[in-house]
């Protein structure tokens, strides 16, 4: 029952999602895989990055064709994408077999950043299996099926978004007055339960902008599919397209419910001025909706995994650079951190970690005058420390400073014979 076949997305897309919600996610032998997927997708919001800094700082010579608000608006992303996923913090419960992502430092803007949108998606997908098999536990098998709704591709993606959402609040409100015992015919009094997203993309043929809405639907009536495309009709005056299938992997229903839980991932793949022209007009718009038995479900406001109390376990701080994630510090419980290349630049990226975490000031400040002697000629910019670390490193790099100018003015006045030559305080 359909006019045409409903998408099923990037498959490295969804294999990211779907990695992160499988029984087994947080075995320890998974964690290579893992890193890798998060560093692919910490990459790509580099490239956004990359775009984002490119547009602001073409605004200053020549006219990019975005207002001062918004500019001004994606430059405030530009500190947040930078240093989210520099680190990543997980804990190794040795005696159960399970790494868990304990802390990051992430943005939270899934339009934007592939890292975060992953996160999300995830967390989305796993409340809604959970509530999904609850409901199934208390109500008994029901059928499982996609609706896809579309309407009339446009070149206002503003315009066309608020079509497509006013219409299935409409469709939303004939359900429920007919359920309150108005004289409405509709089919979707047949749903007892849906959870539904909104995407958006380019049309094929036509080059404008393609929204949709993906909604997985509870049901034990069959749907009238031709009075369900004459509905839609009616109420978007432009479209009658629907898209009406049963769940094809019942028994592994989390496959099914990727097609709703990707919407988070699917904007990093649009081009570059695609997608951010769809973050100045989409964010802070509700992309996922809910009703009947999948009403008031959660999405949990933490990325990170939930902790597992009362276990052993042995801290895997990980650095982003050339790529990758790699191991840049390790910490036994109760112990002082273990720097994996001390006198690397990188090292940089596990101070801020251990800083973020429950380690303490105190072992990172012990740290700073030997392992950070190198950075301090480079500071890592994108990186925000609290201010007592930032206290203590200018006041190294003053002292350092004072050290230089000590010999300068040594050799200016005369009181030493010679160019000397200065040597670095070695801490």
């Amino acid at each position: 029952m359909s006019d045409e076949s409903p998408e099923r997305g990037n498959p490295e897309e969804l294999d990211s999602l779907a990695a992160d919600v499988q029984r087994g996610f947080d075995e320890a032998e998974r964690l290579p895989s893992r890193l890798e997927r998060y560093g692919f997708a910490k990459a790509r919001a580099v490239a956004t990055l990359g775009n984002i800094r490119g547009v602001v700082n073409r605004s200053e010579f020549e006219d990019t064709g975005y207002t001062l608000k918004q500019l001004e608006k994606l430059a405030a992303q530009v500190p947040k994408l930078s240093s989210c996923g520099e680190y990543l913090h997980f804990r190794n419960y040795y005696t159960a077999g399970s790494v868990r992502l304990h802390s990051a430092n992430f943005c939270k803007n899934h339009l934007l950043c592939p890292l975060c949108a992953i996160r999300r998606g995830a967390k989305t997908l796993k409340v809604y299996l959970d509530r999904y098999r609850a409901i199934i536990a208390q109500r008994g098998k029901m059928r499982l099926s996609m609706l896809t709704f579309t309407v009339k591709d446009g070149p206002d993606l503003a315009e066309r978004f608020e079509h497509l959402k006013h219409s299935i609040e409409e469709c939303s409100r004939r359900r429920r007055d007919s359920k309150a015992g108005n004289r409405i015919v509709t089919e979707w009094t047949k749903i007892l339960g849906a959870v539904g997203s909104y995407e958006i993309k380019r049309g094929k043929n036509s080059g404008e902008w393609h929204p949709h809405v993906h909604i997985m639907v509870l049901h034990r009536d069959r749907f009238d599919w031709q009075a369900l495309k004459d509905e839609w009709l009616k109420i978007t005056g432009d479209s009658h397209v629907v898209n009406c299938t049963p769940a094809k992997h019942p028994d592994n229903p989390e496959i099914d419910f990727l097609e709703v839980c990707k919407y988070s991932v699917k904007f990093s793949d649009m081009d570059k001025d695609d997608l951010i022209e769809a973050y100045l007009v989409l964010s802070g718009c509700r992309m996922l909706f809910s009703l009947g038995e999948f009403r008031g479900v959660k999405v949990p406001e933490p990325l990170e995994d939930e902790p597992l109390d009362n276990l052993p376990f042995v801290d895997l701080f990980y650095g982003f650079f050339q790529g990758v994630y790699n191991l840049v510090a390790t910490r036994k419980q109760g112990e002082q951190p273990y720097f994996v290349d001390p006198d690397s630049n990188h090292a940089v990226v596990a101070f801020h970690a251990l800083v973020a975490s429950d380690v303490g000031k105190k072992a990172i400040l012990e740290h700073v005058p030997y392992s950070y002697q190198e950075s301090l000629k480079k500071p890592v910019k994108r990186l925000r420390f609290p201010d007592d670390v930032i206290f203590e490193v200018r006041k190294l790099k003053a002292e350092e400073l004072e050290r230089k100018r000590s010999f300068q003015n040594l050799y200016k006045y005369g009181q030493v014979k010679g160019k000397p030559e200065y040597e670095p305080n070695s801490g």
